[in-house]
């Protein structure tokens, strides 16, 4: 072998080799981004300070979901419930759910279902700026939103003696 081509053959496997890192360092720096924002945003989405005492809301939604009884057990009656009217005015129709009258509600088997769970925003009283808020720890909104099928509901949960449980509940779908 000549000089010149292993001169040459070298040339190439550094190029492919600073393409290679370029490409590894590239994805390593997105990956890093990805992680950085990631964690910023679920600490955002976080309460600051949970309810002492409280079980935890995931927990309890996952059983929420996926128990009947467990479900009528942790709902408070009677459950105001706003729904779309069946004419075209424009206010929402609210009614009243007894306990009798209840109709399990399945939130997370639906596919194409978004699911947002959040806390309420309350004053900051450390804040001399009215308009300043923080999460509220003691409470959460579960809004679920359908891609394909007009799904569009909102229930909201409270602490009652440190336990959860579901005290209204408006469905908007078409």
């Amino acid at each position: 072998m000549s000089l010149s081509v292993l001169r040459a053959s070298v040339v190439k496997e550094n190029k492919a080799m600073k393409k290679n890192l370029l490409l590894i360092t590239t994805a390593l720096l997105f990956l890093a981004t990805g992680l950085y924002l990631g964690s910023t945003l679920f600490r955002q989405s976080a309460p600051a300070d949970p309810c002492p005492g409280a079980e935890p809301f995931h927990a309890f939604l996952k059983q929420f979901n996926d128990d009947i009884r467990y479900q009528q057990e942790r709902t408070l009656f009677p459950l105001p419930y706003i729904t779309l009217p069946d004419d075209d005015t424009a206010s929402p129709d609210t009614f009243l759910i007894e306990r009798r009258n209840w109709i399990p509600i399945n939130l997370f088997d639906s596919a194409g279902t978004i699911a947002t769970i959040f806390n309420p925003r309350i004053p900051n009283p450390g804040s001399k700026n009215s308009s300043d808020s923080i999460p509220d720890p003691c409470r959460y909104i579960v809004t679920l939103e359908g891609i394909h099928h007009g799904q569009q509901m909102t229930l909201y949960f409270a602490l009652k003696e440190n336990r959860w449980h579901l005290e209204a509940f408006e469905d908007y779908s078409l």
